[in-house]
Order: structure tokens, then sequence, then C-alpha cells
């Protein structure tokens, strides 16, 4: 976060991996991801069992490494504000709580909770 000058106000073990998706354990691959959009406006919880293989839901991380790659993926004007829900990243203290990133008074990775939807939200997710 700091490196991408995104705001966060958790610490290394405030989120951990959702149980329902897989880890990435090779050090470098390459990772279809998508940001969300085509699931604006539905809870995280509900696209996260809905998403069907190879799809999974998004991490905390790549949520970040999306963010680097095109910063454009948040943020907006309007009815084209988005940010991105990242189910796979879980708090450790409240699991119904899910990451997300946007663009507030500035980029920022932050938690909601899973089980419902905020308008502009949308779930992101990767490739297994």
């Amino acid at each position: 976060c700091r490196l991408l000058g995104v705001g966060y106000d958790g610490e290394d073990a405030t989120f951990v991996q959702h149980e329902a998706t897989p880890e990435i354990t090779v050090p470098v691959r390459w990772v279809w991801c998508q940001d969300g959009r085509m699931n604006r406006n539905r809870k995280p919880s509900d696209c996260r069992a809905g998403f069907q293989k190879p799809e999974v839901a998004l991490e905390a991380l790549g949520g970040l490494f999306l963010f680097a790659q095109d910063p454009t993926v948040v943020g907006g004007t309007g009815d084209a504000w988005h940010a991105m829900d990242l189910p796979s990243s879980v708090r450790r203290v409240g699991r119904g709580d899910c990451a997300c990133l946007g663009l507030w008074a500035g980029p920022g990775l932050d938690w909601c909770w899973g089980g419902f939807f905020l308008p502009g939200y949308g779930s992101a997710s990767r490739g297994e």
C-alpha cells in the first residue's frame, strides 16, 4: 500500500484468505482478473459463492496489483464511480467483512461487510 500511495489503516495480519479461495502457490505467474464492474450492486458473499471455476474471488493483494497496473480500475465520477470489493480477503476478526479498494479522498484499502452491497461497488475476480 505504501509503495502505491494507497491509504490503509490495517496491518499485515488484518486480512486472511477466505477458505473458499485457492491460494496462489507459485511465486510468479500470469493471472487473468477483472475489476468487478460486471458484478456491481451485488453482495460480495453472493459473488464469492456464485463464481464458477476457474473464476474465484480476488484478494486484497490481487486488487493492489490490478491498481498498480491500471489506477483507473477504481474511481470515476457520477454513475461511473467504482470501487472493487475483494471478497477473497476477509478480516481475521469479523470474517463477514471483506477487503475493498476505492478512491475516496485518495486511493484506499479498507473493509466492508460482505453481506450487503454498496452502490458503485463490485466484486473483482481472478482465474484459479
